[in-house]
Parts: C-alpha cells; sequence; structure tokens
C-alpha cells in the first residue's frame, strides 16, 4: 500500500492537506489538535479492552474506562480551558 492516500487517481500529500489547512479559514488548530487527542484516548482504551480480552462496546471493563474517561477529560481541560 502506498505511503500517501490516493483519491481518483492523485496522490495526496501530507503536504497538501496542510496547504489546504492554512488556506481554509474556518480551519481550527485547537479543534484538530483536540481531536487528534481524542483519538489517541480511543486508541488507548481499545489496546485497554483487548488487552481484556473484550470488544470495547460489547462488555464492560471499568478500568478501561475511567481511564478512558480521565483521557477525555484532560483533552478537554488541555485544548479547551
Amino acid at each position: 500500500m502506498p505511503s500517501s492516500a490516493t483519491t481518483t487517481g492523485t496522490k495526496l500529500k501530507l503536504r497538501d492537506v496542510l496547504l489546504l489547512m492554512l488556506l481554509l479559514p474556518s480551519t481550527n488548530a485547537l479543534g484538530v489538535a483536540y481531536s487528534v487527542c481524542q483519538g489517541v484516548c480511543a486508541a488507548g482504551v481499545m489496546g485497554c479492552y483487548s488487552t481484556a480480552g473484550v470488544v470495547w462496546g460489547v462488555g464492560s471493563v471499568p478500568v478501561c474506562n475511567a481511564a478512558y474517561g480521565a483521557c477525555s477529560a484532560k483533552c478537554a481541560v488541555v485544548f479547551w480551558m
């Protein structure tokens, strides 16, 4: 699989994405950073559930849920407060 995403035969490079983000007036870097932070939290909770042998959304692992809640709250405090 190529390292860059392709759309209708045109390679979309990170440089192009960053350029679009700079040109679009509605782009909010803080919102993007917050989204990345939440994505990291989600990846962490999925790893925690996987380690516990449970599918996220099907079963419950209280320790994972608590860690996910704390991570998500930290994202909110860091990026929106």
